[in-house]
């Protein structure tokens, strides 16, 4: 498992509309392969849910939540799904 240090640089800022916005992951549950299953991410605009699910024997995210929430997300799940690849 990833120690406190890497799920830090899990969450940070990010730009939308010329401002900062903090985007921070809450929760990550993970399968039995170590695959993300579903995460939950926190932004001032709203709370955003994730979930992988597999689409055509390819690993793909869905989101429900706030719009403006979901735009400022996209670059948390990246290095989510950055975080498990396998070398």
């Amino acid at each position: 498992m990833h120690g406190p240090d890497e799920l830090h640089r899990l969450s940070g800022p990010s730009s939308f509309n010329g401002t900062i916005t903090m985007a921070r992951i809450s929760s990550i549950v993970f399968d039995k392969h170590e695959h993300p299953r579903r995460a939950t991410i926190l932004t001032r605009l709203g709370t955003v849910k994730v979930e992988w699910r597999d689409v055509c024997g390819q690993l793909c995210w869905f989101t429900s939540g706030n719009l403006d929430a979901k735009k400022l997300v996209a670059p948390v799940i990246q290095r989510i799904e950055r975080m498990v690849e396998r070398p």
